[in-house]
């Protein structure tokens, strides 16, 4: 080896040396100046529907939660500690330069009454309160079944909804069995709170064509019963069977009977002659589908 390429692997490994010193030396420069308290969090904003909830509260929270400043602040436990409170859907947490922690809250949508003591929201998300004494929670409809079901039982009461509101009423309550069974009760305008068995979806038959098939016929059936059914069974391909009314007017023609109630639950077929019957509109009652 000659005495140039020494020196030159000298000068090599001296330049090599001062690299990394001068790294070294930045990186603790850089610590040192990120750790100044002029990158301290100093504010913390919570924004979006906060009308359910006590914001001096919800910030004190999350001054507790905090752990760092503007470049260490572990913003997870502040996200965590937000999306606990029931009434919260999901929580953004972001740094605002330089010394500004913004929470931005998206609150859950309550749609109705899970199973009488919860709430579920349009997302299908079952939540509790403290209690249902709150004005979201005022008017809404019940639902229920198998908490598995919850997003099915949302989706399904889009569809049913548009074609009650054809009849002039609401859907007061939804339910499903843990075998897949749905009913509804239906109130509003001329139609008093009434039950409609839906049954299963099933190839030939689905939950809201039997809806469809009750909502096209509803106000000929009444017609023809007197008054609107007392309730209806829709577990039929192309039928379906109806009650008489709870309250019918007496009449010298009809008198009720020695210790019978007017409108008594006597089963009547409608649109359809019988169990095996032709109904009006040309369809055949095949016997329960589901």
């Amino acid at each position: 080896m000659t005495q140039a390429n020494a020196s030159g692997k000298v000068r090599r490994g001296a330049g090599l040396l001062a690299l990394i010193c001068f790294l070294v030396l930045a990186g603790l420069g850089i610590r040192h100046v990120v750790h100044q308290p002029y990158f301290d969090i100093h504010h913390i904003e919570v924004t979006g529907d906060t009308s359910f909830t006590n914001v001096g509260a919800l910030e004190k929270t999350l001054w507790e939660k905090l752990n760092g400043n503007y470049f260490f602040a572990d913003l997870d436990p502040m996200r965590a500690a937000v999306e606990e409170v029931p009434w919260v859907a999901s929580a953004k947490v972001e740094r605002l330069w330089p010394d500004t922690i913004r929470v931005e809250i998206e609150k859950r949508r309550p749609i109705a009454i899970w199973g009488g003591t919860r709430l579920i929201s349009d997302r299908g998300e079952i939540f509790a309160l403290k209690n249902l004494d709150t004005p979201e929670a005022q008017g809404l409809p019940s639902f229920s079944g198998p908490d598995a079901m919850a997003h099915e039982v949302v989706e399904m009461y889009g569809p049913l909804s548009v074609t009650v509101e054809k009849l002039g009423a609401k859907i007061r309550d939804l339910s499903v069995t843990d075998r897949g069974s749905w009913s509804v009760v239906i109130e509003g305008g001329d139609i008093p709170s009434t039950k409609i068995e839906l049954g299963r979806n099933t190839r030939d038959s689905r939950v809201q064509d039997r809806l469809e098939l009750v909502a096209a016929h509803y106000q000929e059936v009444s017609r023809m019963m007197g008054g609107p059914p007392g309730s209806i069974d829709a577990r039929y391909v192309n039928a379906f069977a109806a009650t008489l009314p709870r309250e019918r007017p007496k009449t010298d023609a009809q008198p009720s009977a020695p210790g019978t109630a007017a409108g008594s639950a006597k089963p009547a077929a409608a649109a359809g002659a019988g169990p095996a019957g032709a109904d009006r509109a040309g369809t055949t009652r095949k016997g329960p589908s589901v």
